[in-house]
């Protein structure tokens, strides 16, 4: 293994590490993090390319004389930044290659459903009229009490029962744009049964199967003609 306490191999262990040769910061660190003079993990702001980066460190120092970790940092920058990168690019792509119609982004809530991270992604969002997607009626709950935009969507994924339904469908009579995805023939049924007794048109999606070799023989190419025919 070699000497670790021998000047070359400290010298070589310390300009590896500078130079993100270990831990191959550089292409994975997107212009988050570098490695600072002293060897330790300095936090860049992405919003502000001339800033002094942070010295992770020294954070966790300080937060040792107050608290135990372990602990999760979570810088509201790098979401800003992401959530700006994420709609800036879709929509220059858009206007590139002349796409006719527009991008709406939205994000999971089964990805992070803590109050802050929400509330933090809806606030960055609302420029581009982001909304919210959900699985599951707690989730739905949880996108219902957020202040999004008029035009923003909420997007319900997932198996729904007809609780969900029904809560997804009076939401569109207090002015939400609440799309439910098809999932099956039976969910379709539901869908149409409750729409008409509660005397709502709904906001339907139809997500598009790969494991058809036709699409003839696609569950969703049958949801599309008993779509047509209720029409």
């Amino acid at each position: 293994i070699g000497d670790w306490s021998s000047d070359v191999c400290s010298s070589d262990l310390i300009r590896a590490i500078m130079t993100g040769d270990i831990y191959g910061i550089e292409k994975w660190g997107k212009d988050f993090f570098k490695i600072l003079s002293n060897g330790n993990l300095g936090l860049l702001n992405p919003l502000k390319i001339n800033s002094k980066p942070v010295d992770l460190t020294k954070i966790v120092k300080k937060l040792n004389q107050k608290l135990s970790p372990p602990y999760i940092i979570r810088v509201s920058d790098y979401l800003e930044f992401m959530i700006n990168e994420i709609n800036q690019n879709f929509n220059k792509s858009i206007k590139t290659i002349g796409y006719k119609n527009k991008f709406k982004s939205v994000y999971p809530i089964k990805v992070n459903q803590q109050s802050q991270v929400i509330k933090k992604v809806v606030k960055y969002s609302k420029k581009f009229n982001s909304g919210l997607e959900v699985g599951s009626k707690a989730e739905l709950l949880i996108a219902l009490s957020q202040n999004l935009t008029k035009n923003a969507l909420i997007v319900c994924n997932g198996t729904k029962d007809e609780e969900f339904i029904k809560l997804s469908l009076l939401s569109n009579k207090i002015d939400m744009k609440t799309i439910l995805v098809i999932e099956s023939l039976k969910e379709l049924n539901l869908i149409i049964k409750l729409s008409h007794s509660l005397n709502i048109k709904p906001l339907l999606g139809i997500r598009r199967s790969e494991e058809h070799t036709s699409e003839l023989q696609s569950p969703m190419y049958l949801v599309c003609r008993l779509l047509l025919e209720k029409k």
